[in-house]
């Protein structure tokens, strides 16, 4: 196996973790709160320290969730979504004769391309409006958590996997 196919599937393995551990958590941020238990929260859903989990609309305000949250949402979820179709036609295509998996391998680095753009969207918004809109940083009593990061190093290995592919693809 070239190497170049190794670490393009070790990066895919990593990225489709990464982006499926972080769309499911409840820890993109945190409100600290003196006192009391501290209120985290993801894309869908939020908990106390206790586990005790609640559903989407626990969004700062129960009754409103913002319309860039829900963008967020969304654009996340099909970036998810496209990672996992991508990963699904690799791991598929390795099985395959050389001349398919070529072109399985541009199909799946053009749908992480595209995967790429729409996380890194979805975390642009969420990061610049949670900024502004909910005063959350990196620190403080309002902040982005462990959840949102991970996020982050799953669309930057996603879009690394997927220039590997391309090349892997057009070499063949």
């Amino acid at each position: 196996m070239p190497v170049i196919i190794g670490t393009g599937s070790f990066l895919l393995f990593m990225s489709l973790t990464m982006n499926v551990v972080s769309l499911l958590v409840p820890y993109w941020y945190v409100v600290k709160s003196t006192g009391s238990l501290d209120k985290n929260y993801g894309l869908w859903g939020s908990c106390t320290c206790g586990w005790y989990y609640t559903s989407l609309g626990s969004a700062i305000d129960d009754n409103k969730i913002e319309d860039w949250f829900k963008s967020a949402q969304v654009l996340y979820a099909l970036a998810v979504f496209l990672i996992v179709v991508s990963s699904t036609m690799v791991f598929i295509a390795a099985c395959l004769r050389d001349n398919i998996y070529s072109k399985v391998a541009k199909a799946a680095g053009s749908l992480m391309i595209i995967a790429g753009v729409l996380g890194s969207i979805a975390i642009i918004v969420f990061g610049t409006k949670g900024s502004s809109d909910f005063g959350l940083s990196v620190s403080g009593n309002y902040r982005f958590d462990w959840g949102l990061w991970i996020g982050v190093a799953g669309i930057f290995f996603n879009i690394i996997c997927a220039i590997f592919f391309l090349v892997q693809g057009f070499r063949r």
